[in-house]
């Protein structure tokens, strides 16, 4: 790898085929989850995907399935054709990436790049600003918040402001998992890492597990 200072070096390249799968999967797999909410038509989502597919469509393939099926297989023939197109424009580009004279997105550059930027659009439109997302994604906001206030708020308590450790803190802590570091902290060392380990552990929840746990530091009971 090429360095562009004493302590730096040019981005891997297996840095550009991460972000290419994360622009593959969440541009075709959220296409299929908006179709199957109902947010996009599956009349529309077959024609966002097969210009992806050339050749490989088939429409006789989709006879005799329900939709739920027709999706999944639209989806790993379209997730294939991408990832064809992506290992075929790496291979090209490798050598620039290694020496620091590439610095472009994958999926931009590949031939079904237009396709890709038109599920994008279709997506941003119907999906993500559609009122059940914002509204999940407004709740979402509120669980994350809530966590990091609550366990912060227990952290700072017991290590730097003992005199208010209460015992609802001390509880609060117990639900942090057994690996968490909980030694070491106190007035004269800097906060900063141990914020560190409490966003890692929120960011790391499933969504299930972060709204379970913020209803139970909030004292939110169950339905039923």
């Amino acid at each position: 790898m090429k360095k562009t200072s004493a302590e730096c070096w040019v981005r891997h390249p297996l840095a550009f085929l991460v972000e290419a799968a994360d622009d593959i999967c969440y541009n075709i797999i959220d296409l299929e989850d908006g179709c199957t909410m109902g947010l996009v038509s599956f009349e529309e989502t077959v024609g966002l995907l097969k210009p992806i597919l050339g050749e490989k469509f088939d429409k006789e393939k989709l006879k005799d399935r329900t939709q739920s099926q027709n999706l999944a297989i639209l989806r790993a023939m379209a997730i294939g054709q991408l990832i064809r197109e992506t290992v075929e424009v790496f291979g090209h580009y490798e050598e620039g990436m290694r020496k620091g004279n590439f610095d472009k997105a994958l999926t931009e550059i590949i031939p079904s790049a237009k396709a890709l930027a038109s599920i994008s659009t279709a997506s941003v439109k119907s999906i993500y600003r559609s009122k059940v997302v914002l509204e999940k994604e407004a709740a979402g906001f509120q669980v994350l918040e809530g966590l990091l206030t609550v366990f912060s708020q227990a952290l700072y308590h017991q290590f730097y402001s003992p005199e208010s450790f209460s015992g609802q803190d001390k509880s609060i802590l117990r639900l942090l998992p057994e690996d968490f570091p909980l030694k070491g902290w106190g007035a004269e060392v800097n906060p900063y890492p141990l914020l560190r380990n409490l966003v890692d552990f929120i960011s790391g929840m499933t969504d299930k597990f972060a709204l379970n746990l913020y209803r139970r530091v909030k004292g939110i009971s169950f339905p039923g």
